[in-house]
């Protein structure tokens, strides 16, 4: 579904800005974006309302997520939609960020069955009276992630 509503908003939008005279690349960046939805808010939403674990809940969940995931692909596409590459270009860009999140993804895969949980450990011995050291860890390790 989410795949579907991104394809959809990126061929309506295009459309539309081919029949109103604007180049379609434009209309097809802006339905891209369009597509996107506030994780936060929905989510926040939905727990207000406590239908999270309904199935409608873990629908719209899923697709936000989805989304979130997209983000990084469809940033790829920008420079084909700018015309500045073509599209070989873009398609190289994209292959490239692939590239480069399957190799993040595995070595994280990797890194939480031997390095993460025996890390985690030493930080609750090593602040067994306050949790501060252990905090403080997590919230290292998570900006270290990001970076």
């Amino acid at each position: 579904g989410g795949v579907l509503q991104i394809a959809l908003f990126m061929f309506l939008c295009g459309l539309t800005a081919a029949l109103c005279g604007a180049k379609l690349s434009e209309g097809v960046f802006v339905g891209t974006f369009l597509s996107m939805s506030s994780t936060a808010v929905v989510s926040k939403f939905l727990v207000e309302k406590g239908s999270t674990n309904a199935l409608h809940g873990q629908v719209t969940i899923g697709t936000l997520i989805l989304q979130d995931c997209a983000v990084g692909l469809l940033f790829a596409l920008i420079p084909v939609l700018g015309g500045s590459s073509g599209i070989f270009g873009g398609m190289m860009s994209m292959g490239r960020l692939l590239l480069v999140l399957s190799i993040f993804i595995t070595v994280a895969y990797m890194m939480t069955w031997s390095f993460i949980p025996r890390f985690l450990k030493l930080m609750i011995q090593l602040s067994s009276q306050t949790n501060e050291l252990y905090q403080l860890a997590a919230v290292a390790f998570c900006l270290l992630l990001a970076w």
